[in-house]
């Protein structure tokens, strides 16, 4: 926390710590009032605060002569609440609720508690989906086959998902180890020019693989599997608690991609259950 001395030392904190808060839970807009612009006599400046931080709602005014030790440290509390936030998925009804209540802060009006309730309700009652992706925001974009976890299946340490399913492309087993350590596009570009649909085959430790194989199955069994012992990837789809998993930029024919979109949800379904039983 930086030295504060002033209603706008404090107004400049709040907006600079704000401004990199990336939740779409952390609704906020803020106003002050200089000496100039004060309409009564004996008023002191003053910071206006609408701040929305997940389900805690603040609103105050907050006069120069008012920003003591102790007020900051509050403030220095809230503001940390508001960077360790995450966003949240919400599902359509929801989602309605949660743009009013976006729309009203912004607009440097009061909110009626009440909404975040009745937005928390039809986000409990409605049917939640995420989509997975790289772009997606926490937690779904964590559980995309670009993001960085680190695993190993039959001794091959791997350091995402997609340098695991990329390297499947090679025959070569010293470059299908190379790629199983290379990360998101890095990975995906390596194969680019890599026409495997041709033959439909696919290779793992220089045993050849049909695609549509149960073979080819089981070893996708056995790397997400291994992925679902990485912890940062459990709480990740931990996280998405009961949400439908869906990935729209998935393909679905197996001829034209080495993982579906069924079966990369069906797999993170089925350890999300697992996880949550063990849990």
């Amino acid at each position: 926390m930086s030295e504060i001395k002033s209603y706008f030392d404090f107004y400049n904190w709040l907006v600079d710590t704000l401004a990199e808060a990336t939740s779409n839970n952390v609704i906020w807009f803020l106003s002050f009032q200089t000496l100039d612009d004060l309409w009564y006599k004996n008023e002191e400046p003053w910071v206006d605060v609408s701040l929305l931080i997940d389900n805690n709602y603040y609103s105050e005014r907050i006069h120069e002569p008012e920003l003591t030790e102790e007020t900051l440290k509050e403030w220095d509390t809230i503001l940390k609440s508001a960077l360790d936030s995450k966003s949240t998925n919400y599902n359509e009804k929801a989602s309605v609720i949660h743009n009013a209540i976006k729309t009203i802060i912004e607009s440097n009006q009061e909110i009626d508690p009440r909404l975040i309730k009745i937005r928390n309700e039809l986000q409990g009652k409605g049917v939640w989906h995420m989509d997975i992706g790289s772009g997606t925001g926490y937690p779904s974009a964590n559980l995309s086959n670009f993001s960085p976890h680190v695993f190993t299946v039959d001794g091959i340490e791997c350091n995402s998902m997609e340098g695991f399913l990329q390297s499947l492309k090679f025959q070569d087993p010293e470059m299908q180890k190379h790629v199983c350590t290379l990360v998101g596009k890095k990975a995906k570009f390596k194969c680019k020019k890599k026409k495997w649909w041709k033959t439909q085959t696919l290779y793992w430790k220089g045993e050849e693989i049909p695609r549509d194989s149960e073979r080819y199955q089981k070893l996708l069994d056995e790397a997400f599997n291994a992925l679902a012992q990485n912890t940062s990837f459990q709480k990740a789809l931990l996280a998405t608690q009961n949400a439908t998993l869906t990935h729209s930029i998935g393909k679905k024919k197996i001829s034209e991609t080495v993982l579906t979109r069924q079966e990369f949800t069906s797999r993170l379904t089925r350890i999300r259950s697992e996880l949550q039983e063990r849990n």
